[in-house]
């Protein structure tokens, strides 16, 4: 892309994530973005689908605690713009994408691949633009059968440090509010990582085999849409 395209891109996305702070009072908002998750080891290939896949799985369970949430696909936008989806978040680009997306606690994550059965999950959140490590957590588990279990953990873990840094006036409470099931959840991965290989027409028929299960499932609704247009 020309140099200017691309200065004139970064100048709209500031000014968008400029408007999107000022036109909301700053007593009520405090967005949290979730970036996608960087890939620490994974040389089979078999998680091509995990750094946008996770965060997603993520920022669903995330919605359970009343909290303000950016887009996922202007986080996407974002992300690629900067070149950075496969490549991870570093300390220096921190603040850069905090400010770009708007977001007043980033949360970022990584996936260690223990083997083809079992992987590690690690989550952070960061006050921005101060950069101050709010909270951190980890899960550790099969794969794909505790999936679930792992993502709510992390949400868990996170949510402590969110609920008290946001104005709610109340303690967050995820059990009133019904997630995914697991069954959808890991359906909704393999749809991800026919996407990531290749195979959208595949991922197709899992994203609609989801739409059965639980159409409230607004993610496996915007993939089906994005597995329409890779298959052309």
């Amino acid at each position: 892309m020309p140099m200017r395209s691309l200065w004139l891109t970064g100048c709209l996305l500031l000014a968008l994530s400029d408007l999107a702070l000022s036109s909301v009072p700053a007593a009520e908002a405090a967005p949290v973005a979730v970036t996608p998750f960087k890939i620490v080891e994974d040389k089979d290939h078999h998680f091509l689908w995990a750094p946008r896949g996770l965060a997603d799985l993520l920022q669903i369970e995330l919605q359970r605690y009343d909290l303000t949430l950016v887009d996922r696909d202007f986080i996407r936008m974002v992300v690629d713009e900067q070149r950075l989806a496969q490549m991870g978040i570093t300390p220096q680009e921190t603040d850069k994408i905090g400010r770009l997306l708007g977001a007043r606690y980033l949360v970022q994550g990584n996936l260690v691949v223990i083997d083809a059965q079992h992987i590690r999950l690690s989550v952070s959140v960061s006050a921005m633009p101060e950069n101050q490590l709010l909270g951190s957590g980890s899960a550790e588990g099969g794969f794909p059968q505790e999936l679930p279990q792992m993502i709510r953990k992390l949400a868990a873990d996170l949510a402590p440090a969110l609920g008290e840094a946001k104005p709610l006036g109340a303690a967050p409470a995820a059990a009133n509010k019904p997630g995914p099931s697991p069954e959808v959840q890991i359906m909704f991965y393999r749809g991800l990582q026919a996407c990531a290989e290749g195979f959208p027409e595949v991922g197709l028929r899992w994203f609609l085999q989801i739409k059965a299960f639980d159409a409230k499932f607004t993610a496996a609704q915007e993939w089906e849409y994005q597995a329409y247009k890779l298959a052309g």
